[in-house]
Formats: C-alpha cells, sequence, structure tokens
C-alpha cells in the first residue's frame, strides 16, 4: 500500500495569518519535502457512522482506514468530544489493524499514549504524572471552588489554572487575541484580580508556585530529547509574554536529570512525539504540564540564539 499521511487539526479560535494554522503549514512542508502524499482536514470535517457492528469514521468523505499514517493536531481542550474522536480513530485503526492481517498496519501518532489518557485534562496530567513516579508540581483542587475558606494543603503564592486548559478571547488592539487562563495568587484577595475576578473558582485548581522566574520546554521523539528553550520571565510571572520582558533562549541540551525524566514519561506512557515542560523548585525538575501536539513556532522564531531543531520533521519522522 502506498504511503498516504493524514493530518487532523483543530479549528483555530483567532484570525490567521495564513490559509492554514503555522504548525500544520510547517508541517504540510516537510511531508512535500519528504515526497510523502497527504490530505490536511479541520477536525470538525469528521463524520461517525455505525451500521450494526461496525464503526466507520470518514474525513472529508473518506474512510481513514485508507490511509498509512494519521497524525493529529490539536483539539479543543474545553471539548472532551474532541478527544473522544481521537480515541474513536484510535479504536477503529485497532480493529482495522488486527482484522486484517495487514503486515504494515496504519499507524496512528501516539496512539498508545491516547488510550492510557481517558481524559485530557489539566488533572489527569497530573494524575499521569503521579502514577508513574514522575515529579510534578503539587497540585490541588476543590470542586466547590471555595479555596478562601479551604485549609489549603500549601501556602501562598499559587497559581491559579483553568481545570480544562481553557484560554480566553479578548480583544487587544482591535483583534481578538488568546489569553492564557493562570493567575498568580499572592494572597486571598488575588481571587479578586482582573479578568479572574469575574470566573467560577470551581473552574481552576491550584499548584504550588515555583519561584525560579524561568521555565523550560523540551520537544521529545521516540524517547530522546532534540531540542527545548528557556523562557525567562520579566515584569511579571508569565515567562510567555515578550511585551512584559519575557526573553526565549535554545537549551537543547538539558541535563541528564530531565534527559532522564522526559525517556521515563515517553516509555511509561507510550509516546511517540510529545513536549514536556519544566520548572526547577528547590534546585530538582518538576513537570507543570505537557502536549501531544504542541506548538513549535515560538521555539523557532523568538528564541535569541542558536539554531532550532527541525520539529516539524520529526513529528512525520517519529513514528
Amino acid at each position: 500500500m502506498q504511503m498516504r499521511y493524514l493530518y487532523i487539526e483543530k479549528p483555530q479560535r483567532v484570525k490567521m495569518s495564513g490559509e492554514y494554522p503555522k504548525r500544520a503549514i510547517r508541517i504540510m512542508e516537510e511531508l512535500e519535502k519528504a515526497g510523502l502524499p497527504y490530505d490536511f482536514a479541520y477536525n470538525d470535517q469528521i463524520s461517525i457512522s455505525l451500521n450494526k457492528s461496525e464503526l466507520q469514521i470518514k474525513v472529508n468523505g473518506k474512510d481513514v482506514r485508507e490511509y498509512t499514517h494519521i497524525i493529529f493536531g490539536g483539539h479543543h481542550l474545553h471539548s472532551q468530544r474532541d478527544y473522544e474522536i481521537k480515541r474513536l480513530i484510535v479504536d477503529v485503526v485497532d480493529e482495522h489493524n488486527q482484522d486484517s492481517g495487514n503486515s504494515e498496519p496504519i499507524r496512528v501518532q501516539n496512539s498508545r499514549f491516547i488510550k492510557r489518557m481517558t481524559f485530557y485534562s489539566k488533572l489527569h496530567m497530573a494524575k499521569i504524572c503521579a502514577d508513574y513516579g514522575l515529579p510534578f508540581l503539587a497540585t490541588y483542587y476543590d470542586r466547590s471552588g471555595k479555596y478562601q475558606q479551604s485549609n489549603l494543603p500549601f501556602p501562598y503564592p499559587l497559581i491559579a489554572k483553568h481545570v480544562d486548559g481553557r484560554n480566553d478571547l479578548v480583544m487587544i488592539d482591535g483583534e481578538k487575541k488568546v489569553k492564557k487562563n493562570v493567575y498568580k495568587l499572592d494572597n486571598e484577595n488575588g481571587w479578586k484580580q482582573d479578568r479572574l475576578a469575574t470566573k467560577s473558582p470551581a473552574l481552576f485548581f491550584i499548584q504550588e508556585f515555583a519561584d525560579s522566574g524561568e521555565d523550560f520546554r523540551y520537544f521529545v521523539s521516540k524517547g530522546e530529547v532534540i531540542g527545548g528553550w528557556k523562557r525567562v520571565a520579566g515584569d511579571s510571572f508569565m515567562t510567555v509574554n515578550r511585551k512584559e520582558g519575557a526573553r526565549y533562549f535554545y537549551a537543547n541540551e538539558p541535563d541528564k536529570k530531565i534527559r532522564d525524566i522526559c525517556k521515563a514519561a515517553a516509555d511509561g506512557w507510550g509516546v511517540d512525539f510529545m513536549a514536556l515542560d519544566f520548572m526547577y523548585k528547590d534546585g530538582e525538575p518538576h513537570i507543570l504540564e505537557f502536549s501531544m501536539n504542541p506548538g513549535f513556532d515560538a521555539y523557532e522564531k523568538k528564541c535569541e540564539d542558536g539554531e532550532p531543531t527541525n520539529i516539524a520533521e520529526a513529528i512525520v519522522k517519529s513514528f
């Protein structure tokens, strides 16, 4: 069977500068460079049908079983349905591979992880780290949202993050922009700040605060770190906002502790490609969060020194 790739991405919530999302453009460039035929689709172009015992999934009218390789882009974190559809595609492909007896099965990137990770949420990220003995920043969630009345398990300052990882769309300079739902709480009054004051605390979990002022992202292909960056905070605790003085540097050679954590995570979770975010606390690296479909435009364009690894090529070749 001739190789044919399917790349599925989420529709963007903000206006794009080009025809496709930046991540998609780079991956498609690498597919074309390698001479690999492919189809691109958004995940709202998927249809699912059940006829007696057969589950069929089509993307733009084409059965997913007509492809040899499937790459997943992002999915909307606030919609569990998007992630459920990824899991269904993995199930359909698994059944096809088992029934057909094909010596060259259809390959779905990160399919083993998708089967392990029932829910793709920030809380489940912390849980899967705990399940595999990987260091992560201590996390606490109160479903009632009564954090101000609770005896919290660790002291202020704290970091509050949206449970689903959902970000806000806000108007900035006449355009809709994505603003992260991440807040530093210096004390109980921190819940009254800015946009957070208009939201229910039950939508947020809290983590212990690491005061290193920098974080790291490492891209991992087949269990090995292939590249990464360090982001240093400026005038705020956030390391992502260059308007507030944040700076980006290549950090393609992590220390042994981080390499070992990345390999343990990839091997234990069954991951082909991912990115892991770290912060140091008390001199030790701790996982902040991870992504199976990370963006890398900032890695390629914002770092101040050195040369980037070709992440798009690695995504294509990692399975």
